[in-house]
């Protein structure tokens, strides 16, 4: 047998979507192994960004980390794509026979051709070939591409990668934006940080003929316990902060609004509940 320009065409046998998704089988077999190094260093990455812990570094040491981490999202992408290679056809075809199942593989065959001439009787068992090759090509199956990523990840770290993305996302809720932005945002300005200042106004309702009680300080360091009928107005001012802080008295959420750059004010009702705190990115700040 051999390949002549004389060759039978399998077009007519309408195998080419199969083969093309055999094709994108392959494709997505060789490419999801080959993401896999960029993505868990990304998901690192995202982890550390959604939890905040850049900005408990130096300025220097945050852009240093910056710095390392580009240089290991490069090294992930040069180690998962370096022996990265676009399928061919022949792949595609042997992908497509072999998952099929068929004997003989009838795709290349078809491209084949007796040489020289054929008597009567050897036609006759040509086309009885063809014949039963029309038929196995009638069986083809693309079947489901397969990721494969068992063999490049045995301990299974894409699931606790995973599992931590989720745990950052919920504990970053609303400010996760912010999170992400302070991250690839090192702030270089000199000496330490100050924490902010919060300052608490507690009004008790005109009826009690109390005295408003003024509650003041550095956040991070919670007030004593004090004692406030129901129904009575709090107003909380947090300044030197960035992000959306948040009072809660009991299970009440209020939002505080920003007055000035830096400087957050919102009043509430305390009509539930026996705490009362405030909280910057998931922290409380002071209780």
């Amino acid at each position: 047998m051999s390949k002549t320009s004389g060759a039978l065409s399998i077009d007519h046998l309408r195998p080419a979507g199969k083969l093309r998704l055999a094709w994108l089988a392959l494709f997505w077999e060789q490419l999801w192994p080959a993401l896999w190094p960029l993505g868990f260093v990304l998901g690192l990455g995202l982890i550390v960004a959604l939890f905040d812990l850049p900005t408990l570094l130096p300025g220097w040491l945050h852009v240093a980390a910056l710095v390392l981490f580009v240089l290991a999202l490069g090294g992930a992408g040069w180690l998962g794509f370096r022996r990265f290679r676009l399928p061919d056809e022949l792949a595609a075809r042997r992908r497509l026979e072999n998952r099929s199942g068929v004997p003989h593989r009838p795709l290349t065959a078809f491209s084949d051709r007796p040489a020289g001439g054929l008597s009567p009787e050897a036609e006759a068992l040509w086309q009885a070939h063809l014949a039963r090759l029309r038929a196995e090509l009638g069986r083809l199956r693309v079947g489901l591409p397969e990721a494969g990523l068992a063999r490049h990840d045995p301990q299974g770290l894409r699931a606790a990668v995973l599992l931590l993305l989720v745990i950052g996302v919920a504990a970053a809720g609303g400010e996760a934006p912010e999170r992400l932005r302070r991250a690839v945002l090192p702030s270089l300005s000199a000496g330490p940080a100050v924490p902010p200042a919060l300052d608490v106004w507690i009004t008790p309702p005109a009826y009690t003929g109390g005295a408003p009680i003024f509650l003041t300080g550095v956040a991070g360091k919670p007030d004593d316990i004090v004692a406030v009928p129901e129904g009575s107005t709090v107003l909380a001012q947090l300044q030197g902060a960035s992000g959306k802080p948040e009072l809660w008295v009991g299970e009440l959420l209020s939002r505080f609004g920003e007055i000035d750059p830096g400087t957050f004010r919102v009043e509430s009702k305390i009509l539930v509940g026996d705490h009362l705190s405030v909280r910057l990115g998931g922290a409380t700040l002071a209780e």
